[in-house]
């Protein structure tokens, strides 16, 4: 299982160029704690992607991954850059069942044009749709560092 995690997060870095403006992978920590993946598209969309073991009990194996429809620009210069997003997605809990989860993802990126690096703070509603629906709220912080042309959003 942690084998296929790694090997889909490593073909996803070797994706064509052309597709994405920007792509970073990193660490993220809290909930979960692993391998984060980035990618800015062109228009300013994105997609991520992690795969790690929960801060909960038990500490499941997770893998999510995330579609950024929206991000703005919250302040800019010419040194660094801070962006708000929010998107949709879904999360994969490996207990002695998966449990199955639509993410809301929320949260802020920072980077800096002086060294490739990413950090973000997220903040995820959850919706869990197993035997018994239910609400919950996750949150996460990283830092990622960045490939091929490090400006996303330029």
């Amino acid at each position: 299982m942690r084998k296929a995690a790694c090997l889909v997060v490593m073909l996803a870095m070797h994706l064509p160029a052309v597709a994405f403006q920007a792509k970073g992978m990193g660490f993220i920590f809290i909930e979960p704690t692993g391998l984060s993946l980035k990618m800015w598209f062109q228009r300013g969309a994105g997609f991520q992607a992690a795969a790690g073991w929960s801060s909960r009990r038990g500490n499941p194996f997770q893998v999510q991954a995330d579609y950024q429809f929206l991000q703005r620009v919250l302040y800019q210069s010419l040194s660094s850059e801070f962006r708000f997003y929010a998107g949709a997605g879904a999360r994969l809990d490996f207990h002695s069942d998966i449990r199955v989860s639509v993410r809301i993802p929320l949260g802020l990126d920072f980077q800096s044009w002086d060294v490739p690096l990413n950090l973000f703070l997220e903040l995820t509603p959850l919706v869990n749709l197993n035997s018994t629906v239910g609400i919950d709220l996750r949150a996460a912080l990283g830092v990622r560092y960045l490939f091929d042309g490090f400006r996303p959003g330029r």
